[in-house]
Parts: C-alpha cells; sequence; structure tokens
C-alpha cells in the first residue's frame, strides 16, 4: 500500500512478528483504506464470515460509523470530526463544572440547616467547587475513549484527564478538611478545656499536610511516575 507494508519478519528470538514498521505503519493505511471505502466494497464481494462478525458487533456501533466520509479528511493531526467532537466535549464538560457545584452547594446547604453552620454559605461555596472541576475530569475520562483517536493522542489526552481527576479528588479532600475541621472546633468550644481549644488548629493544619503529602503521592501514580 502507498501507505506503507504489511510484513512479517524474523525476531532476534527466532519468533515471526509484525516488523515495527508495519505496526508504526497500520493507522494511516487502516484510515486510507477505511475513507476510500475499500473495507464496505470488500464486504459487499462475499459473504462475511460469522466470526468477523460477531468479532465486530462491538464496532458496528461506534460513532465513526456515523460519520460522512467527508468529515473524516485529516487536516491537522486529527480528522475534522474528531475536532469537532473534541470541541462537544469540552463544552459539556464545562456546562458539568458549572451544575454540579450547584447542586453539591445546595444539598450542603440543606444538610447544615440544623447545625452551628447554618449561616456559613461560603463554606457551601468553597466545598462544592471542587466537585464540578471533579465531575468535569471524570466525565472526560469516560467518554475520550468513545472518540476513536489515534493511540498515541488518545495517551496524551488520557493522561492530562487521570492527572486533572486525580487533584479533583485530592482538592475535594482538602475542601472536607476545612467542613470536618468547623465541627471539632464547635465541639471544643464547648468543653471547659482550653488545651484542645489550642490542638483545633493543629489538627487542622496537619490533616491538610497529611492530604497534601497524600495527594501529591496520588497524582503522580495516576500518571504513572513511580
Amino acid at each position: 500500500h502507498p501507505e506503507g507494508d504489511i510484513e512479517i519478519a524474523r525476531s532476534e528470538d527466532g519468533g515471526w512478528r509484525f516488523s515495527p514498521s508495519t505496526v508504526a505503519a497500520i493507522p494511516e493505511i487502516h484510515h486510507e483504506l477505511e475513507v476510500s471505502g475499500f473495507f464496505e466494497m470488500k464486504e459487499s464481494m462475499g459473504e462475511v464470515d460469522e466470526e468477523l462478525v460477531a468479532a465486530g458487533a462491538v464496532e458496528e456501533f461506534g460513532i465513526e460509523n456515523w460519520i460522512p466520509a467527508s468529515w473524516k479528511n485529516r487536516t491537522f493531526l486529527l480528522e475534522d470530526w474528531q475536532w469537532l467532537y473534541l470541541v462537544l466535549i469540552i463544552l459539556i464538560g464545562l456546562v458539568i463544572d458549572r451544575l454540579i457545584p450547584i447542586v453539591v452547594r445546595q444539598s450542603l446547604i440543606f444538610w447544615l440547616r440544623n447545625t452551628h453552620l447554618r449561616d456559613r454559605r461560603e463554606l457551601a461555596q468553597s466545598t462544592s467547587r471542587p466537585f464540578g472541576f471533579l465531575a468535569m475530569s471524570v466525565f472526560w475520562w469516560f467518554v475520550l475513549g468513545t472518540g476513536e483517536f489515534e493511540l498515541r493522542v488518545l495517551v496524551i489526552l488520557l493522561t492530562a484527564v487521570k492527572f486533572m481527576t486525580a487533584a479533583g479528588i485530592v482538592w475535594c479532600a482538602y475542601r472536607a478538611v476545612d467542613v470536618a475541621s468547623e465541627f471539632i472546633e464547635y465541639r471544643a468550644e464547648k468543653t471547659e478545656s482550653r488545651m484542645d481549644d489550642l490542638l483545633v488548629p493543629f489538627v487542622r493544619k496537619s490533616l491538610k499536610v497529611v492530604v497534601a503529602v497524600f495527594g501529591v503521592i496520588f497524582v503522580a501514580s495516576n500518571i504513572d511516575i513511580n
């Protein structure tokens, strides 16, 4: 094929495998054959093997099967429809980032209504914000796989989204420390001892340091840093 050869070569250990050049050429060859309608032509030339039909049952419902051939031209890095798809999921993610904090904030206000924190709306606001970021990141993580991006592009996108998701989890935990500390401080004020009043700020800062340290480790682990 003009885009590259499909060849099997003997490796150093004596086994027969697809050559590195073949593996590198597969995405371009597949793309060219798909755009040219080669696969549809081959299917119409004869009976389709039942095993091939079973193996491709999942791919039948892939989003790319619904995309017109004219949208599959590649102008820069990605196909035209993939750029549009990225813009769409980014916009949906931003909407989620705005809506989820509203739901979480109202839920927190309802929950805090019967506590001493019923007037602390700023606490509910700051606590709800990271949940929108986390929901947006999780949404992107789940839908990126349906865009049928090339492996190298998908790895870059998923690594970025994994980083965002891990950071969102750490951010949520960090804000949860503030809520927990407010309840601890309230209980300490009700006691006669002054010792626990002095310990509350120390506990708050210590918990945040622990969350930050484990957060760095958690984020690094999720982006494959040992």
